[in-house]
This record gives C-alpha cells, structure tokens and sequence, in this order.
C-alpha cells in the first residue's frame, strides 16, 4: 500500500482550479453578506445624518395621498405633456403591482425572494426607485432592501431608468455593473408594464423638474 507520502503533488491546473475556486466562495459569501445587511426603512427623512456605514431608505409620499388623480393624468397620457407626483407614482404602484405572498404549507420548506412593490422618491434631479422584500429562508424571514437613485435618458432611440447609483442591502451594485442585470432581472425590473414600455418607448422627453416627474407624449 502506498503511503501518503507517495502521492503526487496536484498539478497545475489543480492548483489553479482550487484557487478559483476559493475566490468564487470568497467572493459569493461576500455578496451575500454585504445583500443582507439591515438598511433602516423610514417614512420621512431623518432630521440627523446616519451613522458612518449605516445604510438608510427613505420612502416616498404614500399613494394614498394623490386620491384618484394619478388615474385621470393617466388616462390624459395620449399626448402632450403631464407631471406626476411622487405620491401619484406611489398610488400607481400601489394599483399595479400585487405584494407576493408564500402558502403556509410551504414557509418550512423553501427559500424564496417575494419582491415588494415599487416605491418612489423624487430628490431634486434624481428619482429613487426602491423595493422592500423579503427572503424567506425555509421559515425564517430576513428583509432584502434593493433601490437606486438617477434619471432617465435616451438610448437607442428609447428611453431608459440610468441608476447612478444602486444597492441591495449594503452591496453597491454600481461598482459591480455585471450584477446590475441579473439582480434587476430577479426583482422583475426587466419585465415592465405595458403601460411604462409604451411610454419609453415613444415619450419626446422625459424628466425630473420641479418636484415632479413630467412626461411627453407625441
């Protein structure tokens, strides 16, 4: 029987193979951990400054607040031009997008992300566009804040939402631009309404003024 010491050394793609490996899980535990970091969820902005590395969102006027009147601007959105509140993108997105649930008989027995409804924030030139979910980890619930902030811009003769900056929990997306899609893919950013595709598709202008996100229409 051969001893241990008679064994061949690995080879080099054996070496090289374990040291990719190790930085994948290196750098998957990573993500992972920096994705679930608590980020504070608050109503209205906070009078003081967070604390160094805390992260903070900061939600926009409740849809409740713009009645039906989000509704009537929408059906004026023919042609022409229209501005919405944030309250009245808040109230959109409150009548559009449904909250995901899990049955009880599967909370013990799955992991799953139930992605929350859209929240917007308009901050001078920029919008927020935030998302509070939930991963459901085989009975445990841990949340799992995703938003980014930026405007909007032409390209290839549409328009598209520029996130100047973007994170999930504590992990800057923006500086991992590969992450961007897959992570805007899961949350359901790339399966837009009809409604917002006909409107990047064919609007003349789309921007941030005065408080308002304001659209035209040929």
């Amino acid at each position: 029987m051969a001893s241990s010491d008679d064994r061949d050394p690995p080879g080099i793609f054996g070496a090289v193979f374990g040291a990719m490996l190790s930085l994948v899980l290196g750098a998957l535990i990573a993500v992972i951990y920096l994705a679930v970091q608590p980020v504070e969820v608050l109503r209205t902005a906070p009078a003081d400054e967070a604390a160094p590395g805390a992260r903070q969102l900061v939600l926009g006027a409740a849809g409740s607040t713009a009645g039906v009147a989000w509704e009537r601007k929408r059906e004026a959105l023919d042609g022409g031009t229209l501005s919405f509140t944030e309250a009245e993108l808040n109230a959109w997105s409150d009548a559009t997008f449904e909250k995901a649930t899990l049955e009880e008989d599967k909370k013990g027995s799955t992991m799953v992300i139930l992605a929350g409804a859209p929240n917007f924030r308009i901050d001078g030139p920029q919008l927020q566009v935030g998302l509070v979910n939930t991963l459901h980890f085989f009975g445990t619930d841990v949340p799992l804040v995703l938003y980014g902030r930026g405007a909007f811009e032409r390209e290839g003769g549409a328009w598209r939402f520029a996130a100047r900056e973007a994170y999930l929990g504590a992990l800057p997306l923006h500086r991992v631009p590969a992450l961007m899609p897959i992570v805007a893919s899961r949350f359901g950013a790339s399966q837009k309404p009809a409604e917002v595709e006909k409107i990047l598709a064919n609007a003349t202008e789309i921007a941030l003024r005065d408080g308002a996100l304001v659209i035209t229409m040929p």
